[in-house]
């Protein structure tokens, strides 16, 4: 089909621009990556002695296998690929609204900034993006097949598959569990307000069936992050613990990126007003140096 081939030339152009991009020495959190893994004596050793939001479990035992002096294509080698597929799939979702829907679509991951820049560093947010789209896809095609009894091995077989996401995206970032959850509320919203009263029930219970392999598939990265933390405790970037008003200014952060007014306790103020937010500060990290981009 036109609509196929066209979106297999956007993977090929894709890649060859991550490719492009993908050329030249590591940059900051690749080379902090490369610090925190440094001490370790395993690859096992990635899933329960780093307890860091660099560190992305599959992202960071990659690395670990080539070892510190790797060409960095190399590093950023899985991204590349992950975000190769992601073009595919976003394409092929679009196809089921209509074949110009699945060109634009693939045609956005391919050469949006954010997932150019996602597909060529050594991270894990472009196996995320790949986790997340074949999630929505799954269940996309299974909402639909909710409490119908005939669907019964169609949905079993796009749960599993839903699972295998959930799992795969949390091992390369934490940030699949959001994601999960916020599948998990769609599907609940789609059962709830869509269809028949009376099928109500089925519904839920079939929803609620769906997403069992998901949550069994969540253990992994769930069980590798408690232990980090039982044993090393929560450090996000430079700061060991989070200073007084970190929530307030995240908050605060999160309300200019959506471009609402922030309130003040003498009323509301436009966010034009430029709220400040708190200078995290910084301890003596267990790094041989805190990276900055101050």
């Amino acid at each position: 089909m036109k609509s196929e081939r066209i979106i297999w030339l956007l993977v090929a152009l894709g890649v060859l621009v991550r490719l492009i991009c993908a050329r030249g020495d590591p940059w900051l959190d690749e080379i902090w990556t490369l610090v925190l893994i440094a001490p370790l004596k395993s690859g096992f050793e990635v899933f329960r002695n780093i307890s860091h939001d660099n560190n992305h479990f599959l992202n960071s035992w990659w690395m670990y296998q080539w070892g510190p002096d790797a060409n960095p294509l190399i590093y950023r080698l899985p991204s590349i690929l992950c975000g190769g597929a992601s073009i595919y799939v976003a394409g092929h979702i679009g196809r089921r609204t209509s074949p110009a829907a699945g060109a634009i679509a693939a045609f956005v991951v391919a050469f949006a900034f954010p997932f150019v820049n996602y597909g060529s560093e050594a991270r894990g947010y472009s196996g995320l993006v790949l986790a997340m789209l074949v999630a929505v896809d799954a269940l996309d095609r299974a909402m639909p097949l909710f409490g119908r009894v005939e669907s019964h091995a169609e949905l079993r077989r796009l749960s599993w598959i839903m699972g295998v996401a959930f799992g795969f995206g949390a091992l390369a970032h934490l940030e699949m569990f959001m994601g999960a959850f916020t599948l998990a509320l769609c599907a609940i919203a789609y059962v709830s307000l869509v269809g028949a009263p009376g099928d109500r029930i089925a519904r839920l219970r079939a929803a609620y069936l769906f997403f069992l392999p998901g949550v069994a598939l969540l253990a992994p990265a769930s069980a590798a992050t408690a232990a980090g933390i039982q044993l090393h405790g929560v450090t996000i970037g430079g700061v060991l613990r989070l200073p007084d008003g970190f929530a307030m200014g995240y908050g605060k952060l999160l309300v200019a990126l959506a471009g609402l007014p922030a309130r003040r306790r003498d009323g509301w103020v436009s966010i034009s007003s430029r709220p400040s937010l708190p200078r995290p500060s910084c301890g003596a990290g267990r790094l041989p140096f805190t990276p900055s981009l101050a």
